[in-house]
């Protein structure tokens, strides 16, 4: 299967219990956005989230590596070939992600 990165990073993955990199993905440069519209009144308000832009279309065999906005869109259209970074997050002395455990390809709220 070939992963396709499409956010504007690469994208690490880590064994948690060694601490070494298993996997990398560069950026590809594409990156699908989601667009929203913001309704505040002071300091509370709503998001309304539109359609998914700037997403490759499907391809046999491939899985796209995108934000958890951009992957929400995406599985609501009926996409199952996303999956976003998550797990563990790993981050250098400055408090930045440089790797992250594992990509997810499906979401589940107890």
């Amino acid at each position: 299967m070939k992963i396709v990165n499409c956010t504007p990073h690469d994208v690490v993955l880590r064994d948690a219990k060694t601490n070494e990199n298993i996997e990398s993905f560069a950026s590809v440069g594409i990156i699908p956005r989601v667009s929203q519209e913001n309704n505040f009144d002071g300091i509370f308000g709503a998001v309304e989230y539109g359609e998914l832009e700037n997403m490759p279309e499907p391809k046999a065999d491939t899985m796209y590596i995108v934000s958890t906005i951009a992957f929400d869109a995406a599985k609501a259209s009926g996409r199952n070939d996303v999956c976003f970074p998550t797990g563990k997050m790993f981050r250098d002395k400055d408090g930045r992600i440089e790797a992250v455990e594992f990509l997810a390809t499906s979401k589940k709220y107890k």
